[in-house]
């Protein structure tokens, strides 16, 4: 099974090693829609202030498995996910965290329907574990999420479940801005239409507290999110 790293550091400027296959240096203030790496890796850089990086794939379903590690800054609304945007990953994922992630960290893949698309079913499930470690500095804004997210707003079928274990590393700080600490994965709906959203855990859940992990609101949960 192929295996996928990716470092990844923000400055002035956008500076992304991804290896073994890429190296790119580019201005982030250029204002970059869909920044994508396809072969194996979804990095998404829209700018210096909103981008999402995926380890998963953006357009495609990977083989493989993805390893991030994260030191740098995500501005505004920039997530990190350890798996794909609505495409599959089968293999493992790592991600490891000492940097500041300005909206929310999420083990597993992203269920969402573009705005501009009508898909009725979308598969961003992970076939594998998921290991997650922040370290003692590093800061997650919002959530964070050890299993994937399913999120609509149109009528279909989401799932961005994980069919392995999932063992979470805390020693840094998760503010817990909207929700909270959460081992599983959160599904979500944005409207009242009608909808199946799965973000399951089909193994194990384990969540470490070191005495550096800090919380913002001080709201943890155990296991999934509705």
């Amino acid at each position: 099974m192929q295996k996928i790293d990716i470092a990844i550091s923000f400055f002035m400027v956008g500076f992304v090693t991804c290896l073994p296959f890429f190296f790119f240096f580019f201005q982030a203030e250029d204002g970059i829609r869909d920044f994508c790496l396809s072969r194996g890796l979804g990095v998404c850089i829209r700018d210096r202030y909103n981008s999402d990086i995926y380890g998963g794939g953006y357009e495609k379903d990977i083989i493989g498995s993805p390893e991030i590690e994260f030191y740098g800054r995500l501005e505004s609304s920039g997530s990190i996910y350890g798996g794909g945007y609505n495409h599959k990953v089968t293999g493992d994922i790592k991600l490891i965290v000492g940097g500041y992630v300005g909206w929310s960290l999420i083990g597993g893949g992203h269920a969402e329907p573009d705005k501009n698309q009508s898909l009725s079913t979308i598969n961003a499930d992970v076939t594998g574990n998921i290991e997650i470690q922040l370290l003692k500095d590093g800061h997650v804004h919002n959530v964070l999420y050890g299993g994937g997210y399913a999120t609509s707003e149109q009528s279909g079928t989401y799932s961005a479940n994980v069919s392995g274990n999932i063992e979470l590393d805390i020693n840094g700080d998760v503010y817990c801005l909207n929700d909270a600490i959460v081992g599983g994965g959160a599904a979500k709906a944005e409207t009242r239409k009608t909808m199946t959203l799965n973000a399951n855990v089909g193994g194990d859940i384990t969540l470490n507290f070191g005495e550096d992990a800090q919380s913002g609101n001080g709201k943890y949960m155990g296991a999934g999110l509705h």
